[in-house]
This record gives C-alpha cells, structure tokens and sequence, in this order.
C-alpha cells in the first residue's frame, strides 16, 4: 500500500527507523501501518506517476574513421598492402 505521513506528523519505519518520506512511500500491509492509518499518523495516498519524458535522446552516430586519423601505425600497415 501506499502511505505517506498526515501533514505535521513524522513517521518512522519500524524496521530501520528511517523517517517516512513526506511524498509517500509504498509499504507492506502490516500491523504497524495498520495502526498508523487507524490513530491517523499516516494517510493512504495515491501513487504519482512517473513524469513522461518530453523527448527521447538518441547519441548522434559516430563517423566512420578516415585515413587522416588513423594512427601512425595503422597508417604504415595500410601503405604496405
């Protein structure tokens, strides 16, 4: 379930004592969050969704290597053939 803390309220996860952030977070379904819904620590809230991306970003493709940039020694092997 998805929970996130009542404004004005601090939550901590039982097992690792981290605080519950203010967003919401998804949590197991057990006693203790429970019982935070129930005394009002914590409210059942929706998920958000994730952003959309506005554009994909393809790398621009690489050039084929000329022979000006080959190195000195490729230079020499090409010049023997």
């Amino acid at each position: 379930m998805f929970v996130k803390p009542v404004k004005g309220r601090t939550v901590r996860h039982p097992e690792t004592m981290r605080l519950l952030n203010e967003q919401g977070e998804e949590v197991l379904r057990t006693s203790f969050w429970l019982s935070c819904l129930k005394v009002g620590d914590v409210e059942e809230a929706e998920k958000p969704s994730a952003k959309p991306l506005l554009h994909s970003v393809t790398p621009p493709e690489k050039p084929p290597k000329s022979p000006e940039k080959l190195i000195p020694s490729e230079q020499t092997k090409k010049n023997e053939v």
